[in-house]
């Protein structure tokens, strides 16, 4: 492992394991090195562990068997959900979260969208004869 820098601010990268469901670790975002890892015994218990939080910005899923990491991370509420891989994100690839995570979306089409200004205005030039569809 290379040596902490001699000035600034630095975290070595941290595994926290066991770590209780209602401690801060578990249901916050923490933004750094820091890992909460927990051991489960069904894909439908790591699901609702997950999904247990107020917050889906992004998930990973490491499987041997890309089929059910699949199921799984259909599954799982947040924005980006990984399958064998972690913060993999092209330009044109999209990212936000969902629930009380992150602020709309960032890259591609979506991310654009996020800068228009959008309004549907329909008009019945002749009148609209009452019913939901002219009969």
């Amino acid at each position: 492992a290379a040596p902490a820098p001699a000035a600034g601010a630095f975290v070595a990268p941290t595994l926290l394991t066991d770590v209780p469901l209602s401690a801060d670790a578990w249901t916050e975002e923490i933004f750094g090195p820091v890992l909460c890892a927990r051991a489960f015994g069904d894909d439908d218990e790591a699901v609702a562990l997950a999904n247990a939080s107020p917050y889906g910005l992004g998930h990973a899923v490491f499987s041997a068997d890309i089929e059910a990491a699949g199921r799984v991370a259909d599954r799982l509420d947040a924005g980006v959900v990984w399958i064998n891989a972690n913060q993999v994100l092209w330009p044109a690839t999209p990212f936000g979260g969902w629930k009380q995570s992150g602020f709309g979306w960032e890259g591609g089409v979506a991310g654009l969208e996020e800068y228009q200004k959008k309004k549907t205005v329909v008009e019945a030039p002749n009148g609209f004869g009452g019913g939901a569809y002219p009969g």
